[in-house]
């Protein structure tokens, strides 16, 4: 995760949804001075390379361990991926939702559905996409995953495994 930040540019702390130590100098050595929360933007202020180890200066004197930072290029690429997990997640959700509703054929909800009309309205209502009603149509607003590549808890397993439970 580790990407070097220059001296003078700017980085983020990122820790998974943590907050991260600040020191009073670098090596952890010294007396722990607070914490940032992940996402904090810095200006490296000052580097050092301790046993191994990158260290940056920033606000305050407080020192902060290389690992917990990313550069600005990187972080919006974590910020990306995450927004978009967090709406593949909603849209599996409100899937989910649906579980034992009647199934009608040519229904979008909310209280029965047929297939495509159930991934027209999760999609709808989650992320405010619209999909045609017609599965096949569906087909190109997506991208193509291999069954290999599957994973628990995708769009595509709770259809696989709703198919296989019937």
């Amino acid at each position: 995760m580790f990407n070097a930040i220059h001296l003078n540019s700017i980085g983020y702390v990122f820790e998974f949804g943590n907050k991260v130590n600040t020191w009073t100098t670098y090596g952890a050595g010294k007396k722990l001075v607070g914490q940032v929360k992940s996402g904090y933007k810095f200006t490296a202020t000052g580097q050092a390379q301790y046993k191994g180890r990158t260290w940056y200066r920033i606000k305050d004197n407080k020192w902060i361990l290389g690992t917990n930072t990313v550069t600005t290029k990187k972080y919006a690429s974590i910020k990306a991926k995450a927004a978009k997990t967090a709406k593949q997640k909603k849209v599996v959700a409100l899937a989910n939702a649906q579980v034992g509703k009647a199934y009608v054929w040519g229904a979008t909800g909310p209280y029965s559905f047929d297939c495509s009309g159930l991934t027209m309205y999760a999609y709808k209502k989650a992320t405010g996409l619209t999909l045609p009603h017609y599965s096949v149509s569906q087909l190109y607003y997506g991208k193509a995953v291999s069954t290999k590549k599957l994973a628990r808890g995708t769009c595509s397993s709770l259809v696989l495994s709703q198919l296989q439970a019937t």
